[in-house]
């Protein structure tokens, strides 16, 4: 029907249609463009649950505080340096972890490694973080088939509570440029487009996972 409408438009009303689609989808890959920007400066901290019994979900957070508590007596500068520091010492990481599943009266496994992952749009009070891959220290314990906490290790936000952020004010205005900290801190202005890019990174996801089944199904 839309279709139909618009081939009865004249040239003049097409090229003004034609204008205003065309200046929509280069805003939206500008914007797309400074959030995968964002995303390239941060490091995540990523903890998933064995699974949602209340037992489990409050290990999961005592594990949780552990890790901050150790990450945030370094002080670091950059994200490099909290890369770096994360990477050398898993070992040391997951004695952390295991430790307190022992503490708590529990036997389980845990899995930590530093990876790229998916993450929908995140609202903290102050801050709201878009959509797109991120790179994570991802802490499964157990199963893993629990809620999941995340906060940013770099620039340092993550206190002990889901819904608040801890700015480290000057590394984080070291790290974003003024245009980023105006995505960040106005999630309001930027509401429709945080969502447009949240839909658009799930397609991106959905294709590359067709992409990679077709590939394997012809091999």
């Amino acid at each position: 029907m839309l279709f139909k409408r618009y081939f009865s438009f004249n040239i003049y009303e097409k090229s003004i249609i034609t204008g205003f689609l065309i200046a929509i989808l280069l805003s939206f890959i500008n914007f797309s463009s400074k959030c995968n920007k964002i995303s390239n400066k941060v490091l995540r901290l990523h903890v998933i649950a064995n699974s949602n019994s209340i037992e489990d979900q409050n290990l999961k957070l005592k594990i949780r505080d552990s890790i901050i508590k150790n990450f945030e007596l370094k002080k670091f500068k950059s994200l490099e340096e909290t890369r770096k520091f994360a990477t050398q010492n898993i070992p040391e990481i997951k004695k952390i972890a295991q430790n307190e599943i022992l503490k708590n009266g529990f036997d389980y496994p845990v899995d930590i490694k530093i990876c790229k992952d998916d993450f929908n749009t995140r609202n903290y009070e102050n801050i709201s973080l878009p959509a797109g891959n991120y790179e994570a220290l991802k802490i499964t314990i157990g199963e893993g088939k629990g809620k999941n906490w995340w906060c940013v290790m770099f620039p340092p936000m993550c206190i002990p509570a889901a819904e608040a952020c801890n700015v480290n004010r000057p590394v984080y205005d070291k790290n974003f440029s003024q245009n980023e900290k105006n995505i960040l801190e106005n999630k309001q202005r930027y509401k429709i487009k945080f969502k447009t890019v949240e839909i658009y990174e799930s397609c991106h996801k959905s294709f590359l996972k067709f992409a990679r089944n077709l590939k394997n199904k012809f091999k």
